[in-house]
């Protein structure tokens, strides 16, 4: 679990961390053994994934992009410990996290003063929640963008798993005869999942139909599926939400950077327009027809110099295509001139 969550979530590993020096200090005579089971449990898993990376020679982009990124630029932005800490608050409100994590917090710490059997493993589920939230401290990022310093609510998830940690440890191992009684657990049973419930009804009954999703309803889409495309011929530029058309369409992106958003979060990001020249040598050499791009969301690059550099490269080698029924001008196509 520990390398199955490292290399997914890194920082998510922290949570684990309480949970396995409590394991260790509980089991001093069985350090040895426990530390090889831990050590063969995380090598059956990296093995493997380094194995794949290494047969398809791409270890080098696998630690630029999966450590070398975080460490230099994703987390190097700062805010106050108060502005992460109103962020959390407002996340845990928005995502209507705030009660569980409140009765699981002050259960867990009542805990600590009442008869429990294992306190130690109380304290580091306690660890384990307020760890579950690192991700908020590692770095101001959304902050950087001149907007409202919140980052994504779905980093706060892993709060599903900590206050479950926490409520086990709580009532699996109380000796308090409130908390061991039956009838006790039916109020926090019922602000635990009340809320959470309701939650999830709401979001349950008001799903959006998928033909209704204005991703699959563009006109530009529909024109691209009458021009039957073949692998390298889209790029979807500076807007995730169509590269979905790689998957409906059911070809390749003709560059590997399909994933843009950092040009307008940080002002140091490709500083000499590196990365952006090797995405318009990728098009060039692909002879890519079309490519997706909304014009007014470049002036969104915190570096003008790259803003200038690409719109400067799509305007010498592409044209916009009038699409009928669209709001606005979206598809852009290889200049005759250029093939």
């Amino acid at each position: 679990m520990a390398a199955l969550i490292f290399f997914t979530q890194q920082d998510q590993v922290l949570l684990l961390i309480p949970l396995l020096i409590h394991m260790m200090a509980e089991e001093l005579a069985l350090f040895r053994r426990n530390f090889l089971h831990l050590t063969a449990g995380f090598l059956a898993f990296t093995i493997p994934l380094l194995l794949y990376f290494a047969l398809h020679h791409s270890l080098t982009w696998f630690w630029a992009d999966a450590f070398r990124f975080n460490f230099t630029v994703y987390t190097t932005q700062k805010k106050s410990f108060w502005d992460h800490f109103r962020t959390v608050k407002h996340y845990l409100d928005e995502g209507n996290y705030e009660i569980p994590f409140l009765l699981a917090l002050v259960l867990g710490v009542a805990s600590l003063f009442l008869k429990h059997k294992r306190k130690g493993l109380v304290l580091a589920t306690l660890a384990s929640l307020f760890l579950t939230m690192s991700p908020e401290f590692m770095g101001g990022r959304m902050s950087a963008q001149g907007g409202s310093g919140y980052f994504f609510s779905y980093y706060f998830l892993p709060l599903s798993a900590s206050v479950c940690m926490v409520l086990f440890a709580v009532f699996a191992f109380t000796e308090d005869p409130v908390l061991a009684g039956k009838k006790a657990l039916l109020p926090y049973a019922l602000l635990l999942c009340l809320s959470l419930g309701y939650t999830a009804l709401q979001h349950g009954t008001h799903l959006q139909r998928r033909d209704q999703e204005p991703v699959l309803n563009r006109p530009e889409l529909t024109y691209l599926r009458q021009q039957h495309l073949k692998d390298y011929q889209l790029f979807v530029f500076y807007n995730g939400q169509y590269t979905w058309f790689y998957t409906d369409l059911k070809i390749l992106a003709p560059s590997v950077w399909i994933y843009h958003h950092f040009w307008g979060q940080y002002e140091q990001w490709d500083m000499d327009h590196r990365l952006l020249q090797s995405i318009g040598e990728d098009l060039l050499r692909h002879q890519t027809t079309f490519v997706i791009m909304e014009e007014a969301l470049i002036g969104q690059f915190k570096n003008p110099a790259n803003r200038d550099w690409w719109l400067s490269f799509m305007r010498t080698y592409y044209q916009p295509v009038f699409i009928p029924d669209s709001s606005q001008t979206l598809l852009w196509r290889l200049k005759k001139e250029r093939l």
